[in-house]
């Protein structure tokens, strides 16, 4: 219960997932110094943007959230949410080859980083560098 003209409240930033249709529902119960009761409910559509997750490195998927996607998902989210984000510190193709990952697109150098959604749609780049070759262990 909030007494007076005005009140406020702020959604998480982090926590929770935000995808596909979202509304925030606000019901609104006012009550007059004679006990007359109006109430309403308002729908707040908040602000979403496209973040496609791509890596550098062929076959690597993103843990967005703790959940892996595919090279190339695109996921609708909150503006100005932020998520986990996460890619393996390295791997191997199939030719053999090492590629080692440096940062993200945001700058990040962590493969284990803090994603926070901006007011545009976005790519958001693991990138990796070639680094010779995998190491081929054999069973004894």
């Amino acid at each position: 219960d909030v007494l007076g003209s005005s009140t406020s409240y702020t959604v998480e930033k982090h926590g929770h997932s935000y995808s596909d249709r979202v509304i925030l529902e606000i019901e609104l119960t006012v009550e007059s110094q004679e006990g007359l009761i109006s109430m309403t409910t308002l729908n707040v559509y908040p602000d979403k943007r496209n973040v496609t997750l791509v890596a550098t490195a062929p076959d690597v998927s993103v843990l967005f959230d703790g959940i892996p996607y595919p090279n190339g998902t695109v996921i609708d989210t909150l503006v100005a949410f932020e998520h986990t984000v996460q890619v393996p510190l390295e791997v191997c193709d199939w030719e053999g080859k090492r590629h080692v990952f440096q940062t993200w697109s945001t700058g990040r150098a962590a493969e284990v980083a803090t994603f926070t959604v901006p007011e545009h749609n976005s790519n958001l780049v693991a990138i990796y560098r070639v680094d010779g070759y995998c190491s081929v262990r054999t069973g004894a």
